[in-house]
């Protein structure tokens, strides 16, 4: 891994690590991966260059540890692999990119409520061209929230209130 030193003095200087890190990541990951994480973020301030082996022996830990951490660390995309060494990713644009993700497809589930609505919809609107033409407030929509109507609204029905005069009222 490629190093470099900073202008700033290493009393000086302070290492950033995002909020997020704390709120997604931390309970997760392992204190020996976390030990690399920091260390190599620290190292990647100042573009150094670090083999495995100088790595393992600064953290004081088994090369195998050092190997296992930084594969859990490419898992969770927290660094990624390049051909010179590794690039540790910017976590607070990979969480912003889960949450804004557009979504492009639709489950089964999804579908079916939709078509559910439009039908729901499609009821409702013919209610109230046939029964609340004269009366807008009290509208078909209103009376379904209002009693919880748990299927489709049934034309009979309102028909019948609606020749009563129970709507009308």
């Amino acid at each position: 891994m490629k190093l470099e030193q900073s202008d700033l003095s290493l009393l000086f200087s302070s290492t950033n690590l995002p909020d997020i890190f704390f709120t997604e990541y931390l309970s997760q990951i392992s204190g020996d991966a976390l030990k690399v994480y920091l260390y190599i973020t620290f190292l990647a301030k100042y573009s150094k260059d670090i083999r495995l082996n100088d790595l393992s022996k600064k953290l004081e830990l088994p090369l195998k540890t050092i190997q296992d951490s930084i594969k859990y660390l490419e898992e969770q995309s927290l660094i990624t692999k390049k051909n010179t060494g590794y690039i540790i990713n910017n976590i607070q644009e990979i969480e912003l990119h889960k949450l804004y993700t557009p979504k492009v497809t639709s489950s089964p589930e999804e579908l079916e409520k939709i078509a559910q609505n439009k039908q729901r919809a499609k009821a409702i609107d013919s209610i109230n061209n046939q029964f609340f033409f004269l009366r807008p407030i009290q509208s078909s929509s209103y009376i379904w929230n209002t009693y919880e109507f748990l299927s489709k609204p049934k034309h009979p029905t309102f028909r019948f209130f609606f020749e009563l005069g129970s709507l009308s009222k």
